[in-house]
């Protein structure tokens, strides 16, 4: 299972450098590698009974995502459902955090959503 997965990181980072705008601050290098697997780990850790390709993918999302400019996110989303098919990974809510910034009302969807990732 960790040849495959370890398979699945690197060619999402090989599409994501190719097919993704080019911006000065998009890591997909050792250093960005080493961030994903540091947070899978600790996500490993505090949900032992999530399976290893969710956690892997919940990783690859939350450190990516909030790094994308607005037009690259649907793209990298896609590049996930394709390496990771038919795999659902719900986000995590903060519900004091959701709640507050659902209160101000102000943001539009989109701009709340990336709130969020942030």
């Amino acid at each position: 299972m960790a040849k495959v997965l370890a398979k699945k990181m690197t060619v999402l980072y090989k599409l994501a450098k190719e097919q993704l705008s080019k911006q000065y601050h998009y890591d997909f290098g050792l250093r960005a590698l080493k961030s994903v697997l540091v947070m899978a780990g600790e996500l490993k850790r505090s949900s032992q009974d999530l399976a290893e390709d969710v956690v892997l993918m919940r990783a690859l999302r939350d450190m990516n995502l909030p790094k994308f400019v607005y037009e690259d996110v649907p793209l990298f989303t896609g590049l996930i459902g394709d390496l990771f098919p038919g795999l659902a990974c719900p986000r995590v809510r903060y519900p004091d955090f959701n709640d507050a910034v659902e209160e101000v009302g102000l943001l539009s969807d989109s701009f709340s959503q990336r709130v969020y990732q942030c």
